[in-house]
């Protein structure tokens, strides 16, 4: 497995672009530490992008937020914009409502609700991820139809 902290948006475009095996893109951290741990993936490559300029920013833009793809629940919580705009969206993420003891996970459990998200996904959630595992854009749609009930 390869890690790389890319310096750009384009940076890390070209990484998972030219990426033939699996790969990952560490945001948060949370979704990708929790498929590792319970050994649902083992990725090829893990592309950070956390540090990259606007990945985890909250822009305010046309009545609304353009939100970065590194910005975390915990600061979606606090931002007082977003909060006021879309309270029900803000509503669990803020802070008071988690414990400190570290949160436990049954892989089997994980593994049926993850199946059943994806299930349930449109292609506009997934095409990013499709279009870095190589599915050719103009197949990619069809292709999504075809496998989504069994993955």
């Amino acid at each position: 497995m390869r890690y790389v902290r890319p310096d750009t948006a384009e940076e890390a475009a070209d990484l998972l672009g030219r990426e033939e095996g699996v790969s990952r893109i560490l945001a948060g951290g949370t979704d990708v530490l929790v498929q590792l741990k319970s050994g649902l993936v083992e990725p090829d490559l893990i592309v950070d992008i956390k540090r990259i300029a606007g990945m985890r920013d909250i822009t305010p833009e046309d009545g609304g937020f353009r939100i970065g793809a590194a910005v975390s629940g915990a600061m979606l919580g606090e931002h007082a914009g977003v909060k006021a705009l879309w309270p029900g969206v803000v509503e669990g993420f803020e802070l008071a409502r988690f414990g400190a003891s570290p949160t436990r996970f049954d892989p089997a459990e994980l593994e049926a609700l993850s199946a059943r998200a994806l299930h349930q996904m449109e292609y506009g959630g997934i095409a990013g991820t499709l279009a870095s595992l190589g599915v050719p854009p103009d197949l990619a749609p069809t292709f999504w139809e075809a496998i989504r009930g069994n993955v």
